[in-house]
């Protein structure tokens, strides 16, 4: 078996750790059973998730702005940008059929 590497800082795997102990479901071996490894445990020996649960910690807070605080792109006419529809046409507002 391969070594797992933490390839993040001290402060990064403290709450990694934190994390898996607040999510453990492992069981103790009792009456000679053997002991489970809850997932969250065995998530820490797969190199593979370690480095994608780093990456996508990091770089949370750029998808939250981007899906919650963006702004619609406005084009030169004060219209907003629409894929579908030409440069410099307008979108006709439907009417309210009350």
């Amino acid at each position: 078996m391969a070594a797992v590497i933490w390839p993040g800082t001290d402060e990064e795997f403290d709450r990694l750790d934190d994390a898996v102990a607040r999510n453990c479901d492992c069981v103790a071996g009792v009456l000679g059973l053997p002991p489970l490894t809850c997932h969250a445990h065995a998530m820490l020996g797969d190199q593979g998730a370690l480095d994608h649960l780093l990456y996508v910690y990091r770089v949370r807070r750029v998808f939250v702005t981007r899906e919650f605080y963006a702004l619609p792109k406005r084009s030169r006419s004060g219209t907003s940008a629409d894929p579908q529809h030409p440069r410099g046409s307008r979108r006709i507002p439907a009417a309210d059929s009350r």
